[in-house]
């Protein structure tokens, strides 16, 4: 047989269960996968804070979460009709500084909160280039002020481990318990250039190497080398020819699942996309017979997955279901 594409090892992770709460936090890629979890109705808090791409601001937004340090509010500037702060995405930005300052604190609480009963955090690293102020400080996000504001500087391997090392301490005071899945975006930052993007992976994927090796409790999932070596082709980029295609982060999703579910949790994911699925679909007449049928099998196999599976709580769709067979 003809092989067609290299296959990645992805290895086994320790077994991620319904009763694990899970922290997602990073890049967009981590947005794409914290909401598949989420989806498939897994406890995952997924980047409360908005999307985070080099580890030096990952780990800022981690250490305030736990401090609950928030910036004071003649920090915020006001651009483009509200108040940001370069410390933080613009998710957070409100009309007030006060109000985006009680954004932060609320995003901070949600965090610290979740990592303290956490089975795991995950982290997409997404980019090893920084933009620092005059300060010296990390700019997590520049906001589209001027560019001769920052300076544009490349992550060492050696600081990202050495911040990391002390942070995974840190979090393992608050949570012994915690592991760490680190994975490296397969997103391509190609305004940095193509080979800084290059410089920028290898720095990550290095990093990642080296905390792997050195932390217990630490483990690696080969996202950016599946879309590397074996979705080697553009039909699994978007039109931007930069993020993943919805097809390109399904085949990495169905990897994750091998490589972190067992074969009852895959399967009670796949009964509830079912599920979710048929719920998404809403016909012209609800009234129908056949379809008022579907939505009495809908209940009957909703609770048969909440016997199944006792952190299920499907009380939404179940009133939506009555609600549409009252129609």
């Amino acid at each position: 047989m003809v092989k067609l594409s290299t296959a990645v090892q992805c290895g086994v992770l320790p077994e991620l269960t319904y009763s694990d709460p899970l922290v997602v936090i990073g890049s967009c890629f981590s947005l794409a996968m914290g909401q598949r979890l989420a989806a498939a109705k897994f406890n995952a808090l997924v980047n409360p804070h908005g999307t985070l791409f080099n580890p030096s601001s990952i780990a800022l937004t981690v250490r305030a979460a736990l401090t609950g340090d928030i910036p004071p509010v003649g920090s915020f500037v006001a651009s483009h009709g509200a108040y940001v702060h370069t410390s933080y995405h613009s998710q957070l930005a409100r009309a007030t500084a006060e109000e985006s300052q009680t954004a932060i604190a609320e995003a901070h609480a949600q965090l610290a909160s979740q990592i303290r009963r956490a089975r795991w955090l995950v982290v997409t690293f997404g980019s090893a280039w920084v933009y620092r102020m005059e300060s010296g400080d990390v700019a997590t996000n520049c906001h589209r002020m001027p560019a001769q504001l920052f300076q544009r500087s490349l992550l060492e391997v050696s600081d990202i481990v050495a911040n990391w090392t002390l942070l995974v301490g840190e979090l393992r005071l608050v949570n012994p318990e915690l592991q760490l899945l680190l994975t490296v975006s397969p997103v391509r930052h190609l305004k940095d250039g193509s080979r800084e993007n290059a410089i920028s992976k290898a720095t990550l994927l290095l990093a990642a190497h080296q905390l792997v090796q050195s932390l217990p409790g630490a483990y690696y999932f080969p996202a950016y080398e599946i879309f590397v070596d074996e979705l080697r082709d553009y039909r699994y980029y978007a039109d931007d020819l930069v993020h993943p295609s919805h097809m390109g982060e399904e085949l990495v999703w169905e990897r994750l699942q091998d490589a972190w579910l067992s074969p009852s949790t895959k399967a009670l994911v796949a009964r509830h996309a079912k599920v979710a699925k048929a719920l998404s679909h809403r016909p012209s007449n609800p009234g129908d017979p056949a379809y008022q049928h579907l939505l009495r099998e809908l209940l009957a196999e909703i609770e048969a997955l909440e016997s199944l599976e006792p952190t299920f709580d499907y009380a939404e769709e179940r009133a939506n279901i009555h609600a549409l067979l009252r129609s």
